[in-house]
């Protein structure tokens, strides 16, 4: 990781608040990606903050909607299961206004998995049924909602199902 930080490091003494707005974006979505990389939460989070302010300020609705989307499994990283919860209903209202459905999926996805950290296992089932179809569609959930769908098999006691969504999270992973 030392080429990593050193590499932002120089980045960020290079940065300029007058570069064009997608430089700065697309900045902010590097340091992000190191930070989720690294198992950083805070500096995952940080930067996803800025990215989502850059996008905002400059009228990037996609991005926007993206860096919540991120930011939801940022703070759940972090442990910031509420914070988690109101980024991924954000990411999941924005996604739907622009009309991008496999957005949609995913942040319901990220939404899932807060709610079920949450206990909220009634609004977790609620989201993932929402989330499913919209990533079949797009060939798009595997492993990501697979694991979620475990865990709440695992809640429901239900320990067959729960150990077959993992071995086929597990499969798609690999």
């Amino acid at each position: 990781w030392a080429a990593a930080d050193s590499a932002l490091a120089e980045a960020r003494s290079l940065e300029r608040a007058d570069w064009p707005p997608r430089l700065r974006e697309r900045f902010a979505l590097h340091v992000a990606s190191v930070g989720s990389y690294r198992g950083d939460a805070q500096a995952y989070k940080t930067a996803l903050r800025h990215l989502i302010e850059v996008a905002e300020s400059a009228g990037f609705d996609a991005s926007a909607m993206i860096g919540r989307n991120r930011l939801a499994d940022a703070a759940l990283l972090a442990g910031d299961v509420e914070e988690a919860i109101v980024s991924g209903e954000r990411a999941v209202a924005l996604a739907r206004q622009l009309d991008m459905s496999q957005a949609i999926g995913s942040a319901l996805a990220n939404l899932c998995a807060a709610l079920l950290v949450a206990g909220r296992t009634d609004a977790a089932r609620g989201a993932a049924a929402q989330a499913l179809p919209l990533l079949q569609e797009h060939d798009y959930y595997g492993g990501l909602l697979n694991s979620h769908l475990a865990l709440l098999a695992a809640q429901c006691e239900r320990w067959a199902d729960a150990g077959a969504l993992l071995g086929a999270a597990d499969r798609w992973y690999l």
